[in-house]
């Protein structure tokens, strides 16, 4: 039964194998499930793993007609009792797509009714997700050429760069009587040793200027432009790490002040050049600038072509790293789910937290023995082991546990 699911996309763990039996009288469907051993059933009207085994039995009506459905909509559910571990479900079709359920327990009382279940087709088989299949709620920032402008190349610039205040005169005078809407200030790589040095003392300077730029009344008609040259990377990852640093502070001062500050990162060329202007003038607060064109960041659907491989046949893995030294040593391993021990709980992780400490160790530059990769989680009890009384099946959890 359950390896007939598995084939289809659905695969259960231990703890959602109860369905004991299954028969039929004509369109009706009768089954008994049970709560396997070291589930307990405290605390819910009716266990979610009992409910699920129950839903199991949906394989053998009319309405799965061999496929695998998953629950869409509930209506004229009742809850009679409480507390039970172990159930008889009689399942009839309500409709094209749909089942009621009546349920009751091991003496016959009744415990629950489902007046409608509508069920809904697996859109596509699970298992291709993790070959090339595309996601489509995972999204990523991509650098997206922007239509060119009307005003492009008519009094957008003539190819020189404006007057770029040198770093240590970033500010405009104080008196000065107007200042331009946009008023611009280069930022270049600090000659400091190492990619560490570096990035210190580019982000202090800039996070002075945006202070500098904030703390005065008299700058606040203005926008600053941050301007950079090889900050992002639009093809690829960005030429100068300091300066893609610098993006990301200033990013946080406009989040705080709307309007106040706006990022452009530019190849140095005159074609460049000549547009930046109206670039500016399109409302972007970020934009790239190469050879002419201009760019700005999008959210586009991921392409997850270059996702991790899913071991084959295996109902549980995780991310771990077969090879130190580059990311790409990490993989997708099976996981042997073996008895849990005394006051271990198993939990199926829906996300995970990757923190400093797990890249050093994928790179091996961490000192001494960093143990499982992951410490970081969040998800959903599936087992619970001996003596483990504040968790149950069902529950949803977060925090630090190794191996996330």
């Amino acid at each position: 039964m359950y390896d007939r699911l598995a084939g289809l996309g659905l695969s259960y763990g231990p703890s959602f194998r109860g369905l004991r039996s299954v028969w039929r009288r004509g369109g009706e469907v009768f089954a008994e499930v049970a709560l396997p051993e070291g589930v307990g059933g405290g605390g819910f009207g009716v266990h979610p793993a009992l409910l699920d085994a129950a839903l199991h039995a949906t394989l053998f009506t009319s309405v799965s007609d061999g496929r695998a459905r998953l629950p869409f909509a509930w209506s004229g559910v009742s809850l009679w009792a409480t507390g039970a571990d172990a159930l008889r479900v009689r399942l009839t079709v309500a409709g094209e797509d749909a089942v009621a359920l009546e349920i009751a327990d091991g003496s016959g009382e009744p415990v629950a009714s489902v007046a409608s279940l509508t069920l809904r087709e697996l859109p596509h088989d699970l298992g291709e997700l993790g070959g090339t299949a595309r996601v489509e709620h995972l999204y990523q920032t991509d650098w997206t050429r922007l239509p060119a402008s009307p005003g492009a190349g008519a009094g957008a610039g003539d190819g020189t760069a404006p007057a770029l205040p040198a770093p240590a005169d970033d500010l405009p005078d104080a008196n000065r009587d107007a200042l331009p809407a946009d008023v611009f200030v280069r930022i270049d790589p600090p000659d400091a040793d190492g990619a560490v040095g570096a990035v210190h003392a580019v982000t202090v300077r800039a996070l002075e200027l945006v202070r500098g730029w904030l703390a005065e009344e008299r700058f606040e008609g203005s926008r600053l432009v941050v301007v950079t040259e090889g900050a992002v990377g639009v093809d690829g990852p960005p030429a100068v790490l300091a300066l893609a640093a610098v993006w990301g502070l200033v990013r946080a001062a406009r989040a705080e002040n709307p309007g106040r500050f706006a990022l452009l990162d530019t190849d140095g060329s005159t074609e460049s050049w000549a547009v930046a202007r109206t670039a500016l003038a399109s409302g972007e607060p970020e934009v790239a600038l190469r050879s002419g064109t201009v760019f700005a960041p999008r959210l586009v659907r991921a392409d997850t072509s270059r996702a991790l491989p899913i071991p084959a046949d295996a109902s549980a893995w995780r991310l771990d790293i077969v090879e130190k030294g580059t990311l790409e040593g990490l993989a997708l391993r099976p996981v042997d789910q073996g008895e849990l021990g005394e006051g271990e709980v198993r939990v199926s992780v829906r996300a995970a937290g990757v923190n400093f400490r797990d890249v050093l160790n994928a790179l091996g530059m961490y000192p001494g023995d960093a143990r499982d990769f992951g410490l970081e989680g969040a998800g959903v009890v599936t087992e619970v082991g001996a003596g483990v009384t504040g968790l149950a099946v069902g529950d949803r959890v977060f925090g630090m546990f190794s191996g996330a």
